[in-house]
């Protein structure tokens, strides 16, 4: 029977594996984010001298969130090969699985109020996507290297977009010139995040959506993964334009 015990150990008591041929480095911001948001769910898996077997990035990115103690496995019932085999094919086995890029965005869309990109998903999904899908995503290179600036507004159909900061109440007010009754059912969305999301939810449910995002390169990710989806082009609203559409017919 394998020992599945889960303990609460001390991180000082814990001890990286010195010969780890994994880079992780990049990882550990990612999983910060993770622990944060959801707080310790995966154990780290160490040896009975307490080595990590499994786990280098969840200790990296608990040492620099200052955790005093993690959960621990001990795989105290494993033979040193075993547990130098366990070691890579954690690690191997893990970077063998693909994505279904259908429904990882289908997944993504459902999701409006978590930032994704904080644990490393662009708006397309994951950021290698398969060579597949390279292709398609080949046709978005100059959308998504095109300059954005803070300030401007863009129509996304019935959706409105607009690169901005959420906290300024200026930026909140010239997307305010919508009427919801006049609209229909609106989604709103001031928290800078996740704009993408929420305007192909809003698509596919047949609602609108008024969204700021804060950072432009999200403003461009959104307006690609609408164009795709829709076949439509996005429009670039001047705030005099945005005010007028806006008042038109009041």
């Amino acid at each position: 029977m394998v020992n599945m015990n889960v303990t609460e150990t001390a991180l000082k008591d814990i001890k990286p594996y010195e010969k780890n041929p994994r880079y992780n480095d990049q990882a550990v911001e990612p999983v910060m984010n993770s622990i944060r948001e959801f707080g310790f769910r995966n154990p780290i898996i160490v040896d009975k001298d307490n080595v990590i077997v499994c786990g280098h990035t969840r200790y990296k990115a608990a040492m620099k969130l200052k955790l005093k103690t993690v959960p621990v496995i001990k795989a105290d019932d494993l033979t040193e090969e075993q547990i130098a085999a366990y070691r890579l094919a954690d690690n191997k086995v893990a970077s063998v699985a693909t994505w279904d890029q259908g429904f990882l965005s289908d997944e993504l869309d459902r999701i409006l109020d978590i930032d994704m990109s904080m644990f490393g998903f662009t708006a397309f999904g994951d950021d290698e996507p398969e060579p597949e899908e390279k292709d398609k995503l080949e046709g978005h290179e100059e959308i998504i290297t095109c300059s954005i600036e803070s300030g401007e507004i863009y129509q996304l159909g019935d959706h409105k977009l607009m690169c901005g900061n959420p906290e300024k109440t200026k930026d909140i007010c010239y997307l305010l010139g919508l009427d919801a009754d006049k609209y229909g059912d609106v989604k709103f969305n001031f928290k800078g995040k996740n704009a993408a999301s929420i305007i192909i939810n809003a698509e596919k449910k047949g609602t609108k959506a008024v969204c700021i995002e804060a950072e432009p390169r999200k403003v461009q990710e959104a307006i690609s993964r609408w164009e795709e989806m829709t076949g439509k082009k996005a429009i670039k609203v001047s705030k005099k334009q945005w005010q007028d559409l806006s008042s038109d017919g009041e």
